[in-house]
């Protein structure tokens, strides 16, 4: 059956006659069926593997189904050859009849054209002729108006229509100009009360107030901005006078401050509650406070550098002994500064002696230390040299002309495991250092070669 084909050929998707389509499948079907007798061995070859054999019997089916191709074109070219010698003759009978037909119908078209240039001419007249009557009315949005054609009924409402419009539009215009005109003088008005809007208010003035609504307006605005004037002149003049008064008051409050600056931490108790405001007090209270804080101030300032006085020695004291001690820390008992001033002169020398023979013996020790360190560790030196030196004699007496032992020490060598290692950097290094030892193993492979 066709479904079972392994070519097949779907004539009937280029609207062909039947009897044509099996004409074509008929030319091919030979070609068809010597393909399909081939597949079963084209199957057999693709599914084995490639040898010397099967690139034989692939050799063999590929010439057998080139040769299938070849006559498939050679049949194609004759088919075509045929077919065109067809075409070219429907062609050539079509030319005859087409030449006697399109001379008839060019004589005919001129009679229908000339017609129509008539009636065209007829109807861009009349197009002209509204054009200019709707112009008139101020209309030039007229492109897809047929106006050539369209019945008169219809023209006259539309050029109605358009003088209405026009004359509408002369009204607003006329309106728009006194509404203009208006606002001009209402923005004057505002502008002119801007300045008083204090005294005022502008949103009571519309577009459509009178010129005596307006002046009315203004001329109160205007007096009662007098008026203010006139209270805010006394107001700053009775300000100007209280603010003089104050500034005498502060200048003396001022300069009595920079005298107490330094006073008021020993004013007595009975002037505690004096008030702060200086400019308050009359000359000959301030002057009796002044003397008591000053005559207060000299008997601290005493008092103070006597205590300085004092504390300077004694820190002077625990200075001295600190030095005396830095050298002696190790062997004297933790004490702070205070503790250190306030020890009587001969309880701290007896304590400077013993921490001196201390320290002493101490050196004696450490001195003795060291000596037996340096004989340990001389010792130490002398032990590793001989080691060395016998390790050495080992190896190279290990190092005998038997390649064998090389070989075993590299074998060795290679048979270490790597440790477990969780860190990725670190299992980078590792694996770097197996392959660079690898490398060395194989380099010394070929180096013993050399060895005769």
């Amino acid at each position: 059956m066709e479904n079972n084909q392994l070519v097949v050929l779907k004539m009937d998707q280029y609207g062909l006659q039947e009897s044509k389509a099996k004409d074509i499948k008929n030319l091919y079907l030979p070609m068809i069926n010597k393909l399909e007798e081939l597949e079963d061995e084209f199957n057999i070859i693709v599914s084995q593997d490639i040898n010397d054999e099967t690139a034989k019997r692939a050799k063999d089916l590929l010439k057998i189904t080139s040769k299938i191709r070849i006559s498939a074109d050679n049949k194609r070219i004759e088919a075509k050859a045929e077919f065109l010698r067809a075409n070219k003759a429907i062609q050539g009978a079509y030319n005859t009849l087409e030449y006697v037909v399109k001379s008839k119908e060019e004589t005919l078209r001129n009679i229908v054209k000339f017609k129509e240039r008539q009636e065209q001419e007829r109807q861009d007249k009349i197009k002209d002729e509204r054009v200019d009557q709707l112009a008139e009315y101020g209309m030039t949005d007229i492109e897809d108006l047929m106006l050539g054609s369209m019945a008169q009924k219809n023209f006259d409402i539309i050029l109605k229509g358009a003088k209405s419009d026009k004359e509408a539009d002369e009204a607003a215009d006329k309106e728009a100009a006194k509404l203009k005109e208006k606002e001009a003088i209402f923005t004057g008005r505002k502008e002119q009360l801007l300045p008083l809007s204090s005294f005022c208010i502008i949103p009571d003035l519309t577009i459509e107030s009178s010129e005596n609504e307006f002046k009315l307006m203004l001329s109160s605005a205007k007096d009662k901005k007098k008026k203010y004037d006139e209270k805010q002149k006394k107001l700053k003049a009775e300000n100007d006078k209280l603010k003089k008064e104050a500034d005498r008051k502060d200048k003396i409050h001022e300069e009595r401050s920079k005298i107490m600056s330094g006073l008021w931490a020993h004013i007595p108790g009975q002037y505690a509650s004096v008030s702060l405001n200086y400019a308050a007090l009359s000359d000959t209270h301030f002057e009796e406070m002044v003397a008591a804080g000053s005559k207060a101030k000299d008997v601290a300032e005493k008092a103070d550098k006597d205590a300085k006085d004092k504390a300077d020695k004694r820190q002077e004291l625990i200075n001295a002994r600190f030095v005396e001690m830095r050298p002696l820390l190790r062997f004297t008992p933790a004490m702070t500064a205070d503790e250190v001033g306030d020890m009587p002169n001969k309880e701290y020398a007896a304590m400077i002696l013993k921490s001196r023979k201390s320290m002493e013996k101490a050196n004696k020790e450490s001195k003795e230390r060291d000596e037996a360190e340096k004989k340990r560790i001389a010792k130490e030196a002398s032990d590793k040299k001989a080691a060395k030196e016998k390790e050495e004699q080992e190896r190279l007496a290990a190092l005998a002309p038997d390649k064998d032992k090389i070989k075993a020490y590299l074998d060795k060598v290679g048979e270490i495991e790597a440790p477990e290692i969780t860190d990725p950097i670190a299992k980078e290094v590792l694996a770097d250092i197996f392959k660079k030892k690898a490398n060395y193993i194989k380099w010394s492979l070929k180096e013993i070669e050399k060895i005769q």
